[in-house]
């Protein structure tokens, strides 16, 4: 669902990508318009909590783990 609301947002159509990573990529892109080095972007991840509908899959729980998402 959050890659079809992405998907009407843009006109992009990305196969593949689940709503957790959508997010992911979402904040990195703000966060590095904004002109947040490496060290802030990694800060700021591990103080963000994701909500979710349902458990994420394992890819997208090995990625909210390896990028430091503390809470889901």
């Amino acid at each position: 669902m959050g890659t079809l609301l992405r998907q009407e947002e843009t006109g992009l159509m990305r196969h593949g990508i689940h709503a957790e990573t959508e997010a992911l990529d979402v904040l990195l892109g703000q966060w590095q318009r904004t002109g947040f080095t490496a060290a802030e972007v990694a800060e700021n991840f591990s103080a963000c909590s994701l909500y979710v509908t349902c458990e994420p899959c394992i890819m997208c729980a090995a990625a909210l783990l390896i990028i430091g998402i503390k809470e889901v």
